[in-house]
């Protein structure tokens, strides 16, 4: 918690508009203990706090019910990037919107960003947004639009873009490769247990980001 409280308030006097924070991980804690969590960063943290939840990874699933107990406790607590594979859950984020209107749901998945755009979904945080953020900027601007055919070729160029995640594990070293080449336009480096992806996968990437026209 401790840890937490200092990246947060570092994040602050940064001027960052908010925080997105995970649940504890590795050691996986019961829902009471992840509640008093959040009760806990709500109450110190002084900046707009938006719940991670990604359970592949940490193991623990922030319910629809618990996130809708913090939302409505804690005023600071403003929405939630919900990064699971499974429709319904995303939908039960939105039923929160029911007792607090402002609160907001993002998707992660590229996949699901034509359908939960239609079911009102308030926006996306995508790892291809890092490189290729028109093509989700793109989608929303046409949903607003009602225009279904842009939607669905951003969609597309959104699920194509998202190939990238099939060159490296994790594959957020896949999707920095694609800024290096298409944003910085030079080589950047990793951190262990981070290594560089081999020429062969970068070429790969290279591919891909010449067939969406990034570079």
């Amino acid at each position: 918690m401790a840890n937490t409280l200092e990246l947060a308030e570092a994040a602050a006097e940064a001027g960052a508009d908010g925080v997105l924070a995970i649940p504890p991980y590795f050691s996986v804690y019961g829902e009471e203990n992840v509640e008093a969590y959040y009760d806990e960063l709500a109450a110190q943290c002084r900046l707009p706090i938006l719940i991670y939840n990604f359970p592949a990874l940490t193991g623990f699933d922030m319910n629809p019910e618990l996130v809708k107990r913090l939302a409505v406790k804690h005023e600071s607590i403003v929405g939630i990037k919900d990064t699971v594979d499974d429709a319904d859950h995303l939908r039960a984020m939105l039923k929160i919107k029911e007792v607090k209107p402002d609160f907001s749901v993002f998707c992660a998945y590229e996949t699901q960003a034509l359908d939960m755009e239609e079911e009102g979904i308030d926006g996306f945080i995508n790892a291809t947004a890092n490189f290729a953020p028109a093509f989700t900027v793109k989608l929303c601007q046409a949903a607003k639009n009602h225009d279904r055919p842009q939607m669905e070729a951003n969609f597309k160029k959104m699920c194509e873009a998202g190939q990238v995640y099939n060159y490296a594990v994790p594959l957020f070293l896949a999707v920095k490769e694609a800024v290096y080449q298409c944003v910085l336009g030079r080589n950047g480096s990793e951190k262990l247990p981070g290594l560089p992806l081999g020429e062969g996968r970068r070429m790969e990437i290279q591919e891909l980001l010449k067939h969406l026209s990034l570079i």
